[in-house]
């Protein structure tokens, strides 16, 4: 039994020995076609279009950038104060928004494309812009860092778009903000015009119904003939003083009562006469002028410059030649072995 196994194992030694020694000998085989994939990986490496990477860093806005926008806000104005964390966040959902990469894919994207390019699907075509744009956060450890990053052709080309689409981004979080800012003015100086407006209906009526008072107070004191308010001394006086302008409002007397009616009916204007008027109209000429211009506040800055990058990151021709080599052997190999595979299968058919 032992010199079975050991007469098997010398069979098998034999056998991969002969296969071995077989495979060398297509040892120019191999050659072969190692070199054509080589040489077809350098080929490649040659005539591929290199692809240039422009990428930009952005952070928050510092609080002086956004100073402008919280002119007047606080609890006078009964306004919260944007924060840097709201206005960073408006400016980073715009950074991400469909409707900016659909406006840049249109303006910017396409028209570069060549006119068989561009009769192309169009979702194909943005499919391959929004490949070639990379949004996200720069690392773990900076949240708030965003990188935004763009493939292209043109060197030059690919830090302009990036520049570009970051600066379009400002601008609409930027009208976004104000907006927001002036709506929420205009919502305040709204109620301060109907709650002036109450205040003057109802100063009016007011005085309408003082005048009816004095006129009914005329004719009683019409009927009693009192012309002149009576003079009455001591602490009677000046209950009566009180009295009159309540019940015995007749006890003024008919020339002071005439005198009174004629001056509210002439009146032209009540407004200084309606208390806390003034103010209200104060705040409401506040809360209309106040405006913010898009110069004057930053959702956002620069983590360094955007430059034009010197050398592509596609194609890698290091690694290119070297994946070329690595399926040259292989290919070489694997086709050797099923040579050899054949050959054996052949003469042991004949034997």
């Amino acid at each position: 039994m032992q010199n079975n196994y050991g007469s098997q194992s010398r069979n098998d030694e034999i056998d991969l020995y002969e296969i071995f020694s077989e495979m060398f000998s297509q040892k120019r085989l191999i050659l072969l076609i190692t070199a054509i994939c080589l040489l077809v990986a350098v080929i490649y490496a040659y005539l591929a279009k290199p692809v240039y990477e422009a990428r930009a860093y952005v952070l928050p806005p510092k609080q002086s950038d956004i100073v402008a926008l919280n002119f007047g806000r606080g609890k006078k104005s009964e306004m919260d104060p944007f924060t840097i964390k709201e206005v960073y966040s408006v400016y980073l959902r715009n950074l991400q928004s469909e409707t900016l990469k659909r406006e840049l894919f249109l303006s910017m994207y396409l028209p570069t494309l060549t006119e068989a390019e561009q009769k192309q699907s169009r979702e194909m075509l943005y499919a391959q812009f929004t490949s070639k744009l990379l949004i996200a956060p720069s690392a773990k450890d900076l949240p708030d860092r965003y990188s935004v990053s763009f493939q292209g052709r043109s060197a030059s080309q690919v830090a302009e778009w990036v520049d570009m689409y970051v600066k379009k981004a400002g601008e609409a979080a930027k009208q976004e903000i104000i907006q927001n800012a002036q709506r929420e003015a205009q919502v305040r100086a709204g109620d301060l015009e109907r709650q002036i407006l109450i205040r003057r209906e109802k100063g009016l009526a007011i005085r309408k119904d003082w005048i009816v008072k004095l006129k009914e107070a005329l004719r009683v004191a019409e009927e009693i003939n009192l012309e002149k308010p009576l003079i009455i001394s001591g602490n009677l006086s000046a209950e009566m003083s009180g009295s009159m302008e309540g019940q015995l409002i007749y006890m003024r007397g008919t020339k002071a009562l005439k005198a009174e009616i004629e001056n509210l009916e002439s009146r032209a204007m009540e407004d200084p006469f309606i208390e806390g008027l003034r103010s209200l109209e104060s705040r409401l000429e506040y809360f209309k002028g106040m405006k913010v211009t898009p110069e004057s506040i930053s959702v956002y800055r620069m983590d360094g410059a955007i430059y034009s990058p010197d050398f592509p990151v596609k194609p890698n021709k290091m690694l290119i030649l070297l994946e070329g080599l690595f399926v040259g052997v292989v290919l070489s190999l694997l086709i050797a072995f099923v040579r050899v595979f054949i050959a054996k299968g052949r003469a042991k058919a004949l034997s």
